[in-house]
């Protein structure tokens, strides 16, 4: 038996749609790939509309089939023809997987190679900071894009409710004035943690005021980061990220981030001294990790396409949900919860900007390892 994802945001709608709460792709993977199953599965939704998928069987068209699930139930049960559009529905306990059974003319249940793993319908809140530059002489230097909350809720939608059951609602602030880009060179460093160790640099690309690059350390304590998100629209301190479970930074003016970190020096082990040097630049930012408020940073040079841009905020999003890495990265790194190695990339949402295949493609999906990991930390993220 042969199942597919069905794209029903579109009209006409897209069925073979790969990001669509159907994973094929993970039995493909190399066996000791992690996120490698064995299995196809079908994202089955407990609460809210079932998942709409294309079963094709593998028997004579005029053979019936009557499908059945322990933990879940299709709509309609009896496929009397071939292909035949399944509503799949979970019910019972939120993660739990189940076996797809098969009864073939009256005959006793076979088990199918394709699971269900039902999850929750949860709502993430999303609010998006669009920030406009304030150069010293006075211009400004607004997001070349920003979505407008129904553009922005279809986009990430599109992307976790079609494949977790997780539907996002945008709550799009005001745009703020923020002279942002005021780096204090090396007595900015004193604000960043472990302030007793040299100010020291390992790079020639310093962090200085009026650069075009927004400089970030991953607990906020930096100077620009803090002008963001602790200035009000009169330009005093004041709160900004009181609704929300991810907050979302548009920030006009920047090139680039680069996030400031700590280490030894890779060019002299013998040297005892803590230096701080760059993890190098990027377009987005998301800081990982079960803290509160949860950030993601998206630099205006990723704004410039208003497609891209959306998909720049949803894969930094993603992060949360999903957690850290890439699945291109090599494998000394952190390659995510689903690497799956001899697998195509270009169509994984959590592909890094790096890649090649990002460049053609922008793809949305998530895979079965990713979903896991999104029941564990969507839990986290809002109950905390």
């Amino acid at each position: 038996m042969k199942v597919q994802g069905i794209d029903d945001t579109r009209n006409p709608e897209i069925i073979g749609d790969i990001a669509s709460g159907v994973d094929t792709t993970s039995r493909t993977a190399n066996e000791q790939s992690g996120g490698y199953t064995p299995h196809s599965w079908i994202m089955t939704p407990v609460g809210g509309a079932g998942n709409r998928v294309e079963m094709t069987l593998g028997t004579s068209a005029s053979m019936n089939m009557t499908l059945s699930a322990d933990k879940g139930f299709p709509n309609p049960s009896l496929l009397t023809q071939s292909p035949k559009i399944v509503n799949w529905f979970g019910e019972g306990i939120k993660g739990s997987e189940h076996v797809i059974k098969a009864s073939i003319e009256g005959s006793d249940e076979i088990v199918l190679p394709i699971w269900a793993k039902n999850m929750q319908a949860r709502n993430l809140r999303v609010t998006v900071h669009p920030i406009t530059l304030i150069k010293p002489d006075g211009t400004k230097d607004e997001p070349d894009f920003i979505p407008t909350k129904t553009e922005l809720e279809d986009y990430l939608n599109r992307v976790f409710r079609e494949q977790i059951n997780t539907t996002c609602s945008v709550n799009l602030k005001n745009v703020r004035e923020v002279a942002w880009d005021a780096s204090q060179g090396t007595n900015d460093l004193t604000q960043v943690p472990n302030t007793d160790y040299p100010l020291a640099f390992l790079e020639p690309s310093f962090p200085m005021p009026n650069d075009g690059i927004l400089d970030l350390n991953q607990s906020g304590t930096y100077h620009e980061p803090k002008l963001i998100t602790e200035t009000d629209n009169t330009g005093n301190p004041g709160s900004n990220e009181n609704t929300g479970h991810i907050q979302v930074y548009l920030v006009g003016g920047s090139t680039a981030i680069r996030t400031l970190l700590i280490s030894g020096n890779p060019n002299n082990p013998n040297d005892d001294n803590v230096y701080f040097r760059s993890s190098g630049f990027a377009k987005g930012i998301a800081f990982t990790g079960h803290t509160n408020p949860r950030r993601c940073w998206i630099a205006d040079s990723a704004l410039q396409d208003p497609e891209a841009g959306m998909h720049t905020i949803a894969h930094e999003i993603g992060h949360f949900i999903v957690g850290s890495g890439h699945p291109d990265e090599p494998a000394i790194q952190d390659q995510g919860p689903a690497p799956l190695q001899g697998t195509g990339l270009s169509h994984r949402l959590m592909v890094s900007g790096r890649s090649e295949s990002r460049k053609s493609r922008l793809g949305l999906q998530l895979v079965k390892a990713e979903w896991d990991a999104a029941e564990r930390n969507l839990d986290i993220i809002l109950n905390n």
